[in-house]
């Protein structure tokens, strides 16, 4: 399957109108907070933040990248090619750009990294074979800690049964969701993948990568796990980045908490039929947090905070290092070219 990143002038598809999106979606999450009569308000609370946890939240984001780069290169070395743990980081922000502003069908991150391996060198169906491994194991892991925290919700006093016969539900749904992924993970188009499942984005990613990833080319269940255990280690990073925002606002939550509230958020926003889970993650976040005991107003500037963090700061770097990848890919090109007029 391939997909046009670019129009008619070659020029990248890029839809700035979700920078509009998200700023709508923080002013409406900072307005909705003033309806409740409280005795500190988000603006107040945004005002104050105690600067000595920001360092530890970018720290802890930019952990997110190395350690999405790292479950790549670990696909990649059983494949004999070594490569710059730096350089496939910077392809992680890059996706986190086009994964929003570049309308592919949830694709574009994907196809962009895979592009970037081939101009690194790295063959088509080596590259392929990386992003569809990854896939399945940031399903894996994703599965496994949304378990995690529907397990955590379960047993937290406070919850009435409706509630957590609601969770259970949800997660039994989200478990059908990722199970149909693996029933079909071998089929060999991607049009006969049922079109429910194509609904969501990493299933899209799945199948794509899937339909034209070399069968012959495997790693083995040491490496299989490796993967796993590094997205495990991103979703665990993002958990501690909330954590650490409502340190560094003043209402800290347990670790238990971010931990429900993040991944039952992520699950929400995965099975949303909105792009990109834009605001259904937020809305989720906010009603498990004020579930919780938290202030809204606490809430609602925790949640504009981790949106921030995790999707808009790393919109300049994204578009950077996304340039700069247009202009390797062009000479790379060009390199072909005219290689292939020598031969």
């Amino acid at each position: 399957m391939t997909t046009d990143l670019f129009n008619d002038q070659g020029r990248p598809k890029i839809k700035w109108s979700v920078m509009i999106a998200n700023a709508v979606l923080i002013v409406l999450i900072l307005g909705a907070s003033f309806a409740f009569r409280e005795e500190r308000t988000a603006a107040d609370l945004l005002l104050h933040l105690r600067l000595q946890w920001i360092a530890l939240i970018v720290v802890l984001q930019v952990g997110t990248y190395f350690f999405t780069g790292g479950a790549w290169d670990m696909v990649l070395r059983r494949f004999s090619v070594h490569t710059n743990l730096v350089g496939i980081a910077a392809l992680g922000v890059e996706k986190v750009f086009v994964d929003q502003l570049v309308p592919t069908l949830g694709l574009g991150g994907s196809l962009m990294i895979m592009r970037g391996l081939i101009d690194r060198g790295v063959k088509r169906g080596e590259a392929i074979a990386t992003m569809t491994i990854d896939a399945v194991g940031y399903l894996a892991a994703f599965l496994l800690m949304v378990a995690l925290a529907a397990g955590l919700l379960w047993f937290e006093p406070g919850f009435s049964p409706t509630v957590r016969s609601f969770v259970l539900s949800f997660t039994i749904a989200l478990v059908v969701v990722v199970a149909a992924a693996w029933l079909v993970v071998q089929r060999a188009e991607f049009a006969q993948w049922p079109a429910w499942l194509l609904r969501f984005r990493k299933i899209r990613e799945l199948a794509a990568a899937t339909t034209e990833s070399p069968q012959n080319l495997r790693v083995g269940a040491k490496a299989s796990l490796w993967v796993v255990l590094l997205e495990l280690t991103v979703f665990v990073l993002d958990t501690a980045t909330l954590w650490a925002i409502f340190q560094a606002l003043g209402d800290p939550i347990s670790p238990i908490h971010a931990l429900v509230a993040y991944m039952l958020a992520s699950a929400v926003a995965m099975l949303s039929v909105i792009p990109g889970g834009l605001g259904s993650f937020e809305a989720a976040a906010l009603a498990v947090l004020h579930v919780f005991g938290l202030p809204f107003a606490a809430a609602a500037a925790g949640v504009v905070l981790l949106r921030v963090f995790t999707c808009l700061l790393p919109m300049l770097p994204g578009y950077l290092i996304f340039r700069f990848e247009l202009i390797v890919h062009k000479k790379v090109g060009a390199l072909r070219r005219t290689s292939e007029r020598g031969v």
